[in-house]
């Protein structure tokens, strides 16, 4: 990704965080589109995306930006002090 200058593992890592989410966001869609909703199916596809989707999107905006996530509504959202523990690209345990 020339505008970013980032390296290949890294262009990798921004690839993966935009794009593992899309099933969770085809599930919120189909739920958007039904005419009729299941309260459980809801709630899954409702935690899918708040609990998932996030995490991804702060990664990409520090990978990209250099831009850490800020709890700008101050509800305590953001846990930890947000030090970075290893370089954009680099290998890391996904469990």
């Amino acid at each position: 990704m020339r505008e970013w200058d980032l390296d290949e593992a890294a262009a990798d890592e921004f690839a993966f965080h935009m794009t593992d989410w899309l099933d969770d966001l085809d599930s919120l869609n189909a739920l958007l589109a039904s005419s009729s909703w299941n309260p459980e199916q809801a709630a899954r596809t409702l935690r899918a995306i708040l609990c998932h989707v996030p995490a991804h999107i702060a990664a990409d905006s520090f990978i990209a930006y250099g831009l850490p996530v800020k709890d700008v509504f101050r509800l305590g959202a953001v846990v930890g002090d947000g030090a970075a523990e290893r370089k954009p690209g680099e290998a890391y345990d996904r469990s």
